[in-house]
């Protein structure tokens, strides 16, 4: 098998920053750095969105079309969860879908909370406070998902890794061992920095005191 570009630039900062991001706001949040914490917090936000418009019109490898299937097409097509894909499989598909929602209602429910001394999320006087109690409780439990998810996510590239098919170099470096040359599209990956710093750059201006 030979080394083949599946990743672009893009695609690689966004899992790089992700994990960045999720760290920094993990250590925030225990240390009570709410300042940081919610910067950081909006550059997750921006970070998801550009991630969602590159799932559409990016790259080839990164659209949701190139690697989503149904759990029918599975079900009559059960080959498709062995055979050797230039992207993710579909099982791994799954697992993006499901770490992006997990990522949604995490920043979402964050935008709508208090830690009732002296920080306010954005949108915390927009809501009642049951509501923001509901948004806090939302907030605590989903952390404990992403972290599941995240464990299960790692526990595969092990396995995949114990297998000979080091998919964490593959996202770092880009390239993949296939059996015979994708043929794939690749998009400009500035097109999706810029997506994601004009997005934190707007939600800055809009949210930070």
């Amino acid at each position: 098998m030979k080394s083949y570009k599946v990743w672009d630039s893009y695609t690689r900062l966004y899992h790089a920053a992700q994990i960045v991001l999720f760290g920094l706001l993990w250590y925030s949040g225990d240390e009570g750095d709410f300042d940081n914490h919610f910067l950081y917090g909006y550059a997750l936000i921006a970070l998801w969105f550009s991630r969602l418009c590159w799932g559409f019109m990016g790259s080839e490898s990164a659209r949701f079309s190139h690697f989503l299937r149904s759990p029918l097409t599975l079900i009559k097509s059960p080959q498709l969860l062995r055979k050797q894909h230039a992207s993710h499989n579909p099982l791994s598909g799954y697992m993006v879908i499901a770490l992006l929602i997990a990522l949604a209602t995490q920043f979402t429910s964050g935008l709508f909370i208090s830690d009732d001394v002296l920080y306010d999320g954005p949108l915390y006087d927009m809501v009642s406070e049951s509501t923001a109690e509901t948004m806090k409780s939302i907030h605590y439990q989903t952390f404990d998902i992403l972290l599941i998810l995240i464990s299960i996510h790692i526990l595969f590239a092990l396995v995949h890794l114990f297998k000979k098919d080091n998919l964490i170099w593959g996202i770092v470096s880009g390239n993949k061992k296939l059996e015979q040359a994708p043929n794939l599209f690749f998009k400009p990956s500035i097109i999706g920095i810029v997506i994601w710093l004009a997005i934190f750059t707007s939600l800055y201006l809009m949210w930070a005191e």
